[in-house]
């Protein structure tokens, strides 16, 4: 799963980090982000029967920052993932 933090301010943001509901933190390549500057952050998810039992796995994922001055702010909850899973479609030959 991947992930896009963006820095929409004029003033870079610092400690950057993105947390996800199901896995907890993201590995992003950079801590620092530039005004205008995005960056892709992954993570890998293990997919449970539990999980396909319900038909849908949903998630979200928030980021965290500081501005030059200290102060700490942080994203909306944005939906990393919400599949809907289609049920099995037998192949014949």
């Amino acid at each position: 799963m991947t992930l896009t933090a963006k820095r929409p301010d004029r003033a870079p943001l610092h400690h950057v980090t993105v947390t996800d509901s199901r896995t907890g933190t993201i590995s992003c390549p950079k801590g620092t982000l530039a005004p205008g500057a995005e960056m892709t952050c992954t993570v890998t998810a293990t997919t449970t029967a539990a999980d396909l039992a319900t038909g849908n796995i949903p998630d979200s994922a928030v980021a965290r920052g500081r501005t030059p001055a200290g102060a700490g702010v942080f994203s909306d909850p944005a939906e990393a993932l919400g599949l809907s899973l289609l049920p099995e479609v037998p192949v014949t030959g």
